[in-house]
């Protein structure tokens, strides 16, 4: 289920049902960019949205460099994995956000 990275059992549909904004970050790997997205925006909004983030072709860890990053802001992200579109696909988001130019080129 979407939202248990999060601590949050929330659906995409629960949360469409109770009026929380769903926003979807898509990147190639989810190993970097997305997962920034998906951590800052979480950290910034937390319960108020229901926040994810997937890769085309997801890598099998998350890129060291990433939790560098998000440790700057203080936000401690280490139990997060890369996802595949798959993973999240089923589920509707009103916002669906992609990270990666070659996404865009089809």
């Amino acid at each position: 289920m979407i939202g248990s990275d999060h601590g949050d059992s929330t659906s995409p549909e629960d949360a469409f049902e109770a009026g929380r904004p769903r926003v979807l970050f898509l990147c190639s790997r989810n190993a970097a960019r997305s997962q920034i997205a998906e951590a800052l925006l979480f950290n910034l909004l937390g319960a108020e949205v229901v926040v994810a983030s997937a890769g085309a072709t997801p890598a099998m860890e998350v890129d060291p460099m990433t939790f560098d990053v998000l440790d700057d802001f203080g936000i401690e992200w280490r139990s997060h994995r890369p996802k595949s579109f798959s993973e999240v696909m089923a589920s509707r988001w009103d916002v669906v956000i992609t990270l990666c130019d070659n996404r865009s080129r089809g």
